[in-house]
């Protein structure tokens, strides 16, 4: 009997060691490269506080830094300051990137493999970046994007390089290069005005260029011909760039993409191009932004200055067509179902600002699955034609047109459905309870009136339906509604994750059931009529972190359907994220909370400075009152102005101190729920080690085989241990 429970102590001081064990950084921070970040940081201004972590002994969970998970090694350091979209477009918000005339150099980094300072101000370069960054020999990523006259060379190792909006001079910023490696080059956003560097065109191992939204004074040189490894290539949005497509493209054989879109000086009619593509190319070529051949699927000519007819025989020309967009030209003629014929594979269809008619019949395009019509000079009902095709609709764009009268009644397989911009009145329908996979729902700058429906509830109470665990952004701004925000909302719709009401008449408390969104990004209810105290209930707004690198991606991208309306962006956020395959534990998420110009009073909950993503804040124009809390993301909201129009607020950034508010507690979090945390924290653990413990031990019981090896293990290490003594 007491070797049986020498055996299971033995044991399970073994399991407690290993559980120990696996909960411990194998390596930690090498003390080189903590030096070495500290004196980068010394060379920088942080007005954001983005680098007010950097401190203690591990640089490995520093904000941007990433370390090897064998090594310990920095192996990516992330400082772009690429801010939300909601704050850029929809809030005007103004970012606050690191400054410096002088970057101490990062030469202790000798493991470095990615490395992004982008969207900052380094205002003391010209000419080149400092030699000292090609010493990092390791370095494949760089992004310098919007980071004025910051060109680089000599990376010859370099995989990736981003230089788009540094404001570039070319040649005089690219003037030599090494770039012996590189594999995509993104050169695009500079507004160049002179011509494209010859080095260009010898980048052999070159899979990407982008050297859209510049202004480059000739013809696309003849010579792009030499870039053989070339997959993807675009030249949109130059303004000056004229004349017609080179014959050179044709020893692209492997080129996939190619984007000339919006270049209004690159012409020719429609009906004569399509010489300009032969050779290797016709086989190759998938996606073509000005025309293709018989294996393409996807055409864009959009927003350029073509003239002419749209021609009749694009069924024949182009069998594979999955993509069709030829919208804001100037086509004229009449489109009729004709126009279509053999486009049996269609899914994505844009035709909106142009010159011709629009006549078509019953028989076309069953198979559509996105309609953008933005701005497509509709008014009044939607016409006829719009419904011919509807039944396989996911995504509706008809914004910024003129419909009037109700929301229409649309099919229910949408999972967009973009009704923003338009004149429609009355109230919301309860058949937009019918599109159970429904994601995206913006009904904003309409004239909508009454309250909010409370369909969405009753189907919830039903059943547990798709569209309750689906919906991720809704947004009713500017409209006319009325009522408080249903208490059910945020109980059923639990997988929201942007939810905007601005500019309405909404009256009462704020829900505390919003603290059930676990995944809500964005909390928009200025300019509204709420009253009554914030809930304490939104510092329950977590989810698990998520790489930063895609997190905080300025790029509006919807994967299914490549293109949407580029006026969306001024109204709702899509923005996609990929989990993290290392997690880091739980985090807030929370990033943009507005309820501003409303009622509202009493404190601001203290446990608001959990909040560790936020950053866009107002509160300005309430009733609050007391101290402003002290700690977390409010001591990098240093803006006073979120918090005007409460005189009895207090504290930080305000002018106005807080004499008699205790100050005893830190950063603010109240004792008792940090006593609470701290009980809840070692309950947890002990619960773990006793779990363990239980499943350890049945497994045991219930498998010979392994209990007897176990033990036998045991009993070789205890006589061991008392041969050692």
């Amino acid at each position: 009997m007491a070797a049986k429970l020498t055996e299971a102590l033995l044991l399970y001081l073994l399991y407690l060691i290993l559980s120990v064990s696996d909960s411990l950084p194998i390596y930690g921070c090498k003390e080189g490269e903590r030096k070495a970040l500290l004196n980068f940081k010394e060379g920088l201004k942080d007005p954001g506080g983005r680098l007010s972590s950097w401190i203690g002994q591990d640089c490995c969970i520093w904000r941007g830094v990433q370390c090897g998970d064998q090594t310990g090694q920095v192996v990516q350091l992330d400082l772009g300051n690429k801010i939300p979209l909601h704050d850029m477009f929809q809030y005007g918000r103004r970012s606050q990137p690191l400054k410096g005339d002088h970057i101490n150099p990062l030469l202790g980094l000798k493991h470095l493999q990615y490395l992004d300072l982008s969207m900052n101000i380094f205002g003391g370069f010209s000419g080149v970046v400092p030699h000292q960054l090609s010493k990092l020999s390791s370095l494949r990523y760089l992004d310098l994007s919007s980071v004025s006259n910051l060109p680089c060379n000599h990376l010859h190792l370099a995989r990736k390089i981003n230089l788009s909006n540094c404001i570039l001079e070319l040649p005089f910023s690219l003037a030599h290069v090494n770039f012996t490696k590189i594999q995509i080059l993104d050169l695009s956003g500079n507004n160049v005005h002179s011509v494209v560097p010859p080095w260009l065109f010898k980048l052999s191992s070159l899979e990407s260029l982008d050297l859209s939204v510049n202004a480059f004074k000739e013809l696309i040189p003849s010579a792009i011909g030499n870039l053989t490894s070339l997959k993807f290539l675009n030249l949109a949005r130059n303004s000056v760039l004229e004349g017609g497509v080179p014959l050179s493209l044709r020893n692209l054989c492997m080129l996939n993409s190619l984007d000339l879109s919006a270049n209004k000086y690159l012409h020719g009619d429609l009906n004569e191009l399509g010489d300009v593509f032969s050779g290797c190319l016709k086989d190759s070529l998938e996606i073509l932004s000005w025309l293709g051949l018989h294996s393409l699927i996807k055409l864009d000519i959009s927003r350029n200055t073509l003239n002419g007819s749209v021609p009749v025989n694009l069924g024949q020309l182009y069998p594979k067509l999955e993509f069709l967009d030829f919208a804001y030209n100037n086509l004229t003629g009449v489109l009729t179902e004709a126009h279509f014929v053999g486009l049996t594979k269609l899914q994505h269809l844009g035709f909106s600002a142009n010159e011709f008619k629009v006549d078509l019949g019953s028989q076309w395009l069953h198979n559509l699955s996105a309609a953008l019509f933005p701005n497509a000079g509709i008014s009044d009902a939607l016409p006829d034609w719009f419904w011919n095709f509807s039944a396989n609709l996911q995504l509706v764009d008809l914004s910024h047109n003129d419909i009037k009268g109700p929301v229409p009644q649309f099919p229910g397989n949408l999972a967009y459905l973009l009704l923003f911009s338009n004149k429609i009145t009355g109230k919301i329908p309860e058949t937009l309870c019918d599109l159970k996979k429904l994601l995206a729902l913006d009904l904003s700058k309409n004239q909508l009136i009454g309250e909010i429906p409370n369909c969405w509830n009753h189907s919830f109470k039903q059943s547990l339906s798709t569209f309750d665990l689906a919906l991720t952004t809704l947004d009713l701004g500017q409209n006319k509604l009325s009522g408080r925000i249903p208490t059910w909302l945020p109980q059923s719709l639990l997988n929201l994750d942007v939810l905007r009401l601005r500019f309405n008449m909404l009256v009462g408390d704020i829900p505390p059931e919003l603290g059930n969104l676990t995944k809500l990004r964005v909390i928009d209810f200025a300019y509204n009529l709420l009253s009554g105290t914030i809930p304490y209930s939104l510092a329950n707004l977590r989810a698990m972190k998520f790489d930063p690198t895609i997190f905080y991606n300025i790029k509006v991208e919807l994967e299914i359907y490549d293109k949407i309306s580029f006026d969306y962006v001024d109204n709702m956020e899509i923005l996609y994220m990929v989990e993290s395959q290392k997690k880091m534990g739980m985090l807030l998420r929370l990033e943009s909370l507005d309820l501003s110009n409303n009622i509202l009073s009493g404190e601001i909950p203290t446990t608001m400075i959990m909040l560790s993503f936020l950053s866009h804040l107002n509160l300005s124009y309430n009733n609050l009152s007391g101290r402003i809390p002290y700690g977390g993301k409010f001591l990098s909201l240093p803006d006073p102005s979120i918090y005007f129009g409460n005189p009895a607020l207090c504290g930080f950034p305000l002018d106005n101190n807080c004499e008699n508010i205790d100050r005893s507690f830190g950063e603010g979090y109240p004792k008792d729920e940090d006593e609470a945390e701290k009980i809840g924290f070692y309950v947890s653990i002990s619960l773990r080690y006793i779990l363990g413990f239980l499943i350890l031990w049945g497994l045991l019981l219930l498998n010979k085989k392994w209990g007897f090896a176990y033990f036998q293990f045991v009993d070789c290490l205890q006589y061991t241990i008392w041969d050692c003594l």
